[in-house]
C-alpha cells in the first residue's frame, strides 16, 4: 500500500490508545497565562545546534527537552532533513543534533521539514514532497508510543485531501482548543483555492473519527503577499506567524502577532514583533512558542550566527 493511500487508515493511528497523557492533553483545563512582559533580546543557540548551513522550523517538546528542526547540512537523506537536539534539563546545554532517519526523511532530492510536535508528544506533523503525496509539498503525520524516545517514530501517514491539494502545504501548527478539546491544525498553502494570494494561512479541525475536516482560510490574516509559519499560544488567543509585504521570496520576512478574545473570535489586526526580534534588514521567520508561551524560538540570518539562517531564542515572563 502506498503512502498516498495510507491516509485512509489515519483515524486508527490518530485514535490509538496512547496512554493517559494523550487523554489528559485534550481534557485538562489550562491555567490562564496572564499578562506577559516584552520579549528579551534573542540569543543564538550556538554552533552545537546551528551550522554553516541553513536551519529552520524549530519545534520544542512540551517538557522543553527536545528541539526538532530542519537543516540542509551535509549528511542528510534528502535535500533537507529533520533533526532533533536534546538536553537533560531546561538548564542544561543542547547536545549535538541527530538526524531523525530515513523513516521520516525521504531519501533523494526531497524536502523534509517544518516539524511540529503534538501537545501530547505522540504525533509529529511535518511537510515533505516525498513519494505518495497529492502534489508538491504535503502534510504528513507520524506516531510513536513512547514520548521519551525521539527515534521511535513510525512510518508517516499523509493527512489526505481535506488538508493536502495539488499545490504546496507546509508549516503545520497544532492547537488543542482549551474550551472544546478539538484539535485544530493551522498550516500554510501556496496559491490554494480560497486563499488571497501567494502563501496563505489555513485551518482544519479534527473530527471525532480522527480525520481532519475541510480546510478554511484564516481570512482576517491573509493578504495578497505571503503568510507562513504559524505558531499559537496554548490558550489559542495569540498567534505569531511569518509575513512578507512582497509576493515570492523577494521581500523581507518578519514576524507578526495577532490576538483574539476567545477561540471562536476573529483575529485582531496583526502587529509586527519588536525590533529586537525583527532585526532591521534581516529575514526573521519560522517562529515556535513554548507550551507556556514564555519562550520563542525563531530563525534569522542576522549577524552573530553560524550560517545563513540560524535558530535563536527569546524569553518573556508572566507579570
Amino acid at each position: 500500500m502506498s503512502l498516498r493511500t495510507l491516509y485512509a487508515v489515519m483515524p486508527a493511528l490518530m485514535l490509538c490508545g496512547c496512554g493517559d497523557d494523550s487523554s489528559a492533553a485534550k481534557t485538562t483545563p489550562q491555567p490562564e497565562l496572564g499578562p506577559l512582559s516584552a520579549w528579551s533580546d534573542p540569543v543564538n543557540l550556538g554552533p552545537v545546534v546551528n551550522s554553516a548551513s541553513n536551519e529552520s522550523g524549530p519545534s520544542i517538546s512540551g517538557d522543553g527537552l527536545s528541539l526538532y528542526f530542519q537543516s540542509n547540512r551535509p549528511g542528510g537523506f534528502g535535500r533537507t532533513d529533520m533533526y532533533v537536539t536534546q538536553r537533560a534539563t531546561v538548564n542544561d546545554p543542547w547536545e549535538p543534533p541527530k538526524d531523525l532517519g530515513p523513516i521520516l526523511n525521504a531519501a533523494g532530492s526531497f524536502f523534509n521539514g517544518m516539524p511540529e510536535q503534538s501537545p501530547d508528544g505522540h504525533s509529529l506533523y511535518f511537510c515533505s514532497d516525498g513519494p505518495g503525496g497529492f502534489g508538491g509539498l504535503d502534510l504528513w503525520v507520524s506516531h510513536r508510543d513512547n514520548v521519551r524516545d525521539d527515534f521511535a517514530w513510525q512510518a508517516p501517514v499523509n493527512l489526505g485531501p481535506n488538508v493536502n491539494s495539488p499545490v504546496d502545504e507546509c508549516d503545520p501548527a497544532l492547537l488543542v482548543d482549551p474550551q472544546t478539546g478539538v484539535v485544530n491544525l493551522y498550516f500554510a498553502s501556496l496559491n490554494r483555492a480560497g486563499g488571497t494570494g501567494d502563501w496563505d494561512l489555513f485551518q482544519s479541525a479534527q473530527a471525532a473519527d480522527g480525520r481532519f475536516g475541510p480546510s478554511i482560510p484564516v481570512s482576517e490574516l491573509n493578504t495578497a503577499t505571503r503568510e507562513t509559519g504559524p505558531t499559537l499560544r496554548r490558550d489559542g488567543l495569540e498567534i505569531i506567524y511569518t509575513f512578507s509585504s512582497s509576493p515570492g521570496d523577494a521581500g523581507l520576512f518578519i514576524l507578526q502577532s495577532a490576538m483574539r478574545g476567545n477561540t471562536t473570535a476573529p483575529w485582531s489586526p496583526p502587529v509586527a514583533l519588536p525590533s529586537n526580534i525583527n532585526a532591521a534588514g534581516f529575514n526573521t521567520r519560522a517562529a515556535e512558542l513554548s507550551a507556556d508561551g514564555t519562550t520563542l524560538y525563531f530563525v534569522s540570518g542576522r549577524p552573530g550566527g553560524s550560517g545563513a539562517a540560524d535558530i535563536w531564542v527569546s524569553k518573556r515572563t508572566r507579570q
